[in-house]
């Protein structure tokens, strides 16, 4: 997704771009989050999630939360798929949004 920016001033056409994450900054999901996929995994029910990929592209998989972990100061879902998430690529679990930052 881009904006795009007329400098008036200038004359001269200014792209930006919405970024996300970079890959090797990772940014803190909020503790409330944690707290309930902690809770998805206790339960061991399947859920709906909605995260970015490496790319930036939205992707959205339906499987059991298996396990939460931290690897080189990064958390991780691991799924019953075998996929692994980092906690800040995802957008929405059980169609509840991923809210700020603790």
């Amino acid at each position: 997704m881009f904006w795009l920016c007329n400098n008036l001033a200038s004359e001269k056409l200014i792209i930006l771009f919405k970024t996300f994450p970079k890959m090797d900054h990772y940014q803190p999901i909020s503790c409330d989050f944690y707290d309930e996929l902690e809770a998805r995994a206790t339960l061991r029910r399947s859920c709906h999630i909605e995260f970015r990929n490496a790319s930036g592209q939205v992707q959205t998989t339906e499987a059991v939360i298996k396990d939460l972990y931290i690897r080189s100061k990064v958390e991780y879902m691991l799924l019953s798929t075998g996929l692994e998430i980092r906690l800040d690529h995802l957008i929405s679990v059980d169609g509840k949004p991923l809210p700020e930052a603790c």
